[in-house]
């Protein structure tokens, strides 16, 4: 647990060092990619919710499912570049 803590601190200090104005653009660059993370994350979720119980057709299902699983993935690897290992 302290290390990821102390990784989240050291994270965040590397945002100011440019300078102040730097860091708090980069702290609302970091929310704003949260955010639409978050958002992303729901509407893919909402699209595999709805391929495993509404769809009746077995291919459209495994479709949505194989397709919102693989964007999740990339979403949350972009997610990871811009909200956590930033230099």
């Amino acid at each position: 647990m302290r290390t990821i803590l102390n990784n989240i601190a050291n994270s965040f200090r590397a945002s100011f060092r440019n300078g102040k104005f730097y860091g708090v653009l980069d702290i609302l660059f970091r929310l704003v990619a949260l955010i639409l993370w978050v958002l992303t994350v729901k509407l893919l979720l909402t699209f595999m919710w709805e391929a495993v119980f509404v769809i009746k057709i077995n291919s459209e299902r495994i479709w949505w499912l194989v397709y919102s699983s693989m964007s999740l993935v990339m979403v949350t690897l972009l997610a990871y570049t811009a909200v956590w290992d930033r230099e």
